[in-house]
Formats: structure tokens, sequence, C-alpha cells
């Protein structure tokens, strides 16, 4: 689940005891801190009733949000201004050095283009640009940070990829909303593959509609299937030597391993 802390009703959620955490678990989503930081700012002045600088006030009620939740990620949308200010800010910099304390990574959803039709509301976001340089620039700014990084846009997917063969806390993940296309999946899983072996997180389930934890995998899986028969079958060719085990153990890496080693190292 994706969850914001910086709106009270969505994280009074949290009181309610009826659901499996075990099955169900968060992560912090911090957008507000980009998209209105003084109002992200008076939300944890006011849940955490303590008077300190503005920047101090935001880490103690991460504090205590990490208390009630036990993220396994924290995650931003963010476009190259918003990069800008996660490079430069100095609160930008004392969240990455919690999260590094926590041992958590920050997802990254880059390229959106906020209200691009306002009417929609929250869905009336598109596509933005997005620098990847200065994703690289943080990656070797915060070498003991781990970064979850997906793209939006067709356009920036082969520069992600090589930038994930060159620096080791990034890992890519996922198809994100407008990527999320069966004939797109197609083209840019067997382009990871080809330069990445079977390292990366081929999919994720983030998501606030219930309905996307669903849909998202049921033709995922079989494209999957598709694609890792054409590697096999490929590797065959080659006179390797494959096994059962071989791709058990790689296909529980694909979908398991790879994010829970990424997570816990």
């Amino acid at each position: 689940m994706t969850n914001n802390p910086f709106d009270i009703d969505e994280w009074n959620l949290y009181k309610d005891n009826d659901w499996d955490r075990n099955i169900f678990q968060s992560s912090l989503r911090l957008d507000d801190l980009i998209i209105n930081n003084s109002q992200a700012t008076e939300v944890a002045k006011n849940q955490t009733k303590i008077n300190q600088k503005a920047d101090d006030i935001v880490i103690n009620y991460l504090d205590s949000c990490f208390l009630v939740s036990n993220p396994v990620y924290a995650a931003i949308s963010a476009n190259s201004d918003n990069f800008k200010e996660i490079l430069n800010d100095p609160l930008w910099k004392l969240i990455l050095s919690w999260l590094n304390k926590k041992n958590i990574p920050l997802s990254l959803m880059l390229g959106v283009k906020r209200a691009v039709n306002s009417s929609f509301g929250l869905a009336g976001d598109g596509i933005g640009d997005i620098n990847l340089k200065e994703l690289s620039k943080l990656c070797n700014s915060f070498p003991e940070n781990k970064f979850l990084v997906t793209c939006l846009s067709l356009n920036d997917q082969h520069e992600l990829t090589v930038l994930a063969r060159k620096h080791p806390n990034l890992k890519i993940f996922g198809f994100w909303w407008f990527m999320n296309q069966p004939s797109i999946i197609k083209i840019v899983l067997k382009m990871r593959i080809d330069m990445l072996g079977l390292s990366f997180i081929p999919q994720h389930s983030d998501a606030r509609v219930t309905d996307q934890l669903i849909y998202k995998w049921s033709h995922f899986k079989n494209i999957l299937h598709e694609i890792l028969y054409e590697y096999y079958e490929d590797l065959s060719k080659k006179n390797y030597e494959l096994s059962k085990f071989i791709i058990e153990r790689d296909i529980n890496n694909l979908l398991h391993q790879n994010a829970k080693s990424f997570f816990l190292k």
C-alpha cells in the first residue's frame, strides 16, 4: 500500500486492526513534502505537538510514522524540477540520511507532470520531463542510500537501464501507470533482461486502488512467461545446460529474492 502520512484521514486508517499487516505491507508516500512543503510541515507540527525547527519536526514525525506503519520503503513521484529540490534542499538531505539510518529504500517514480487536466483531480497527471543525469548524480551523492526507480515515459527506459548497470544502489522496478501496457512491457522487459540479466524487479503492486493489485499481474504473468520461454530457449541453443533448479531459482529471484535482498542489505 502507498500511505500518505500527511493526509490525516488516510493515515488514521492505521487505527483499524481488521487487516493483515503481513499481507498488506506499507510504504511512506512523501509527495506532499515536494508539492506543498509548508502544509506538510504544518501537519507534522500538529501531530507531534513539539516546538522545533521545521526540518526537525518533519523528521520527528517520520519517526513516529515509522513506528506506526513499519514501512518497506518511502516513495515519491517527481519531475525534473522536483529532482533539483531533492538534490539541493537541506530537508531532503535530512530525509535521505533518515532513510539510510532506517535502512529504507527511496522509491522514485520519475517523469510525472501534475495536473495536465486539473478537472480530473488526482487522476489528471500526465507524462513530464525527467533528466536522468540528475538520478545518476543522486546515486553518486548518496552511495549508502538505496533507490528503487521506475520511469513513466518509454523514452527514458534505455538510459535508466544503463544507469542500473552503473549504480549498485539503483534497482529498477516494475511498469508504472502509462508504461503498464502489454505491447510496451514486452519490448522493455526484453531489453532489461538483455542488459541486466535477471537482476531487476520485474513488476510491482504499489497501489491505493485495490483493483490495481489484480489486473497488473493477470496480464504481466502471461508476458513474463512468454519472454522467459524465449530467454531459456536462446540459452539452450547456445548449449547452456538448463535444469528445473536453475529455472526455479531464476523465477524466485525475479519475483521475490531480488526485492527482498535489496531491501535488507
